[in-house]
């Protein structure tokens, strides 16, 4: 098969096996990264409305936006704060990319600091189970608070799109006639 046409038959495999395991309108397992795509005439301008409505949510539920990193206008990391009332908070740092055709929310870091001074770190693969609860519950309102303003057309995790790429092999060849 000559070169080109083994590219262009990688790329439908691929967009292929991403459609297969996109059909959630939200994915709905927690993960580290989000990715979703838009529906035609959906880029970063027009939900620029829903990106303010989102945050003023957040803002609205107590959560303080304490530190920002800007890459670029599409591309920039929020460190959001949650003072809870017994004088704990909690940080979580979260990546927003708006890509073309898609946009990504990557959870960096989610830590919790008790108001004794003990700090958690909460993540997904954690062995305990009020603390996987916990990050189900930021990633509720983090990154699917978001994604329900914004309405992509689908979404995947990360997960999704590594056990699609992992199946691109069982995909019929295409031949050259």
């Amino acid at each position: 098969m000559k070169p080109i046409l083994k590219h262009i038959a990688i790329a439908f495999s691929l967009a292929f096996c991403t459609s297969a395991f996109a059909q959630s309108k939200i994915a709905t397992t927690p993960t580290t990264e989000l990715y979703g795509y838009y529906h035609k005439g959906q880029n970063f301008e027009t939900m620029q409305k829903d990106i303010q409505n989102y945050e003023a949510l957040l803002l609205m539920a107590g959560y303080i936006k304490q530190n920002s990193h800007i890459a670029s206008e599409n591309d920039y990391t929020i460190l959001w704060r949650y003072k809870h009332e017994n004088g704990g908070e909690i940080d979580a740092q979260i990546h927003y990319q708006f890509l073309i055709p898609y946009f990504k929310i990557t959870i960096d870091q989610i830590i919790a600091t008790y108001p004794n001074g003990n700090m958690a770190v909460f993540s997904l693969n954690s062995k305990d189970e009020a603390i996987r609860e916990m990050y189900a519950d930021l990633y509720n309102v983090l990154v699917k608070s978001l994604v329900r303003l914004i309405k992509p057309a689908k979404t995947i995790t990360k997960e999704q799109l590594r056990e699609a790429l992992n199946n691109l092999d069982k995909m019929p060849e295409i031949k050259n006639d």
